[in-house]
């Protein structure tokens, strides 16, 4: 025995239609309800600009030059444990203002 009727609901072929354009307020819901996914690549791309920021950061930190800088301009850095410890907090700090001023520049 079937549980379900065979007239569940309406024949699509048989729902009323028309040929006028939808509306701005009709397009925002339809894209609301229907969010556009992005492609593998589209996430992948995405998700590789934070990597790739840190990547350049990290480098650039890790230049001799670098070392130089920061043991003239802070005692402490001599000591290797302290001068790593200034490092992760410099790649914090810069990663944080590189990000934080590229999310202002797209919200505008």
């Amino acid at each position: 025995m079937d549980t379900f009727p065979n007239n569940i609901g309406d024949d699509i072929n048989k729902l009323p239609v028309d040929k006028l354009e939808p509306t701005l307020p009709e397009i925002q819901v339809i894209d609301t309800l229907f969010e556009k996914h992005k492609s593998t690549i589209n996430k992948i791309l995405e998700e590789g600009k934070d990597l790739f920021i840190l990547g350049i950061i990290f480098i650039l930190i890790s230049l001799p030059k670098c070392d130089e800088i920061l043991k003239r301009f802070i005692p402490i850095a001599n000591n290797n444990n302290f001068l790593i410890l200034i490092k992760a907090i410099i790649i914090i700090v810069v990663y944080w203002v590189v990000k934080f001023s590229y999310l202002s520049k797209n919200n505008k």
